[in-house]
C-alpha cells in the first residue's frame, strides 16, 4: 500500500449466497466485490474523499444497479417496463422538438 494513503473507503455488495457460507469474516469478505473505492490521502481531509466517494458512485450507477438487483423481475414484467421507459423517452423527445 501507498505509504501517502491513510484509509480507503469503500463499498460493495455481497455475491451470490455469502450469507450462507458460515460465520467466518475471512468467507465474508471474500464473497463481496468492491464496486467503488477511493483512497484517502495524507493530510485530506475525510469530507474531501467523501465527497470524492459519493460523486464516483452517482457517475458509475452504482446504487441504480443495486435497486435494480434487490428484487427479480419476470422477463414479461421487464419488457413491460422497458416499453414504458421508452414511451416515455419518446414523449419526453417529442415535447423537447415541439418547443
Amino acid at each position: 500500500m501507498d505509504p501517502m494513503v491513510r484509509k480507503v473507503v469503500r463499498i460493495g455488495i455481497p455475491l451470490g449466497d455469502s450469507y450462507a457460507m458460515g460465520p467466518g469474516k475471512a468467507d465474508l469478505l471474500e464473497a463481496i466485490q468492491v464496486l467503488a473505492e477511493v483512497r484517502v490521502q495524507e493530510g485530506e481531509p475525510l469530507e474531501n474523499a467523501l465527497r470524492r466517494f459519493k460523486r464516483k458512485v452517482q457517475q458509475e450507477d452504482i446504487i441504480k444497479e443495486v435497486k435494480r438487483h434487490s428484487y427479480y423481475l419476470k422477463p414479461g414484467e421487464k419488457k413491460r417496463v422497458k416499453a414504458a421507459l421508452a414511451r416515455k423517452r419518446n414523449r419526453k423527445k417529442a415535447r423537447k422538438e415541439a418547443d
